[in-house]
């Protein structure tokens, strides 16, 4: 046997303006808490009172190729609901949370600037850096070729020199301590020396 339709009334709840008594939109609607557009950046920021605020950033390149906040939108959800409880008007939400909006995007490119600026001094430190040491490096190469070469008998004059130096340290007699160390140093100062000289000769193809 068919079944008999059931009767249903369905009862629709609407706002009308008191003065023109024209239907009006809910002053107090449900808001969405989660708003994101398409190229934002959402960030969850504390307020405190374990309240928090979603925030939407925008990002857009400046002149030194750094990303830098150009505009962010606010989601308060605590004011949003407090909208659809009827305490405060969806206009009223709005502009809390511009306020709030302009507030953060106002620290946020201080700090963005902040960390820029920082950066770049570095940059420009380590730029100066490397080219004060490259100077130096070109100076002391144009210098080094400048410098006369060595004769084969100022090689062998100086080879003299440290191989006496040397073996007079040996021969010495320390009774102290400190005596002992500073005929240490004379040795090592003496063998560095010929050391130096032997590499000159080799360089020059001087026989010693």
């Amino acid at each position: 046997m068919k079944q008999q339709p059931i009767l249903v009334e369905i009862v629709i709840t609407r706002w009308k303006d008191p003065v023109t008594g024209k239907f009006v939109k809910n002053p107090h609607p449900t808001l969405k808490n989660e708003v994101r557009r398409k190229g934002e950046v959402k960030e969850e920021i504390p307020l405190g009172d374990g309240e928090y605020a979603k925030v939407y950033f925008r990002y857009k390149l400046n002149r030194y190729g750094y990303q830098v906040p150009s505009s962010c939108r606010v989601v308060w959800p605590s004011v949003r609901e407090a909208v659809s409880r009827g305490e405060i008007s969806v206009d009223d939400c709005k502009r809390i949370e511009r306020d709030l909006a302009d507030e953060i995007l106002k620290d946020e490119k201080i700090r963005a600037n902040r960390i820029m600026e920082k950066e770049l001094m570095q940059e420009g430190y380590n730029s100066d850096k490397a080219k004060r040491a490259a100077a130096t490096r070109k100076a002391n190469k144009a210098r080094k070729g400048k410098a006369p070469a060595p004769s084969e008998a100022q090689i062998k004059a100086d080879f003299l020199e440290a191989q006496n130096k040397l073996e007079k340290a040996k021969r010495a007699n320390p009774k102290t301590a400190k005596s002992k160390q500073i005929q240490q140093k004379k040795i090592q100062s003496a063998s560095q020396k010929m050391a130096t000289v032997k590499a000159t000769a080799k360089r020059h193809k001087v026989s010693l």
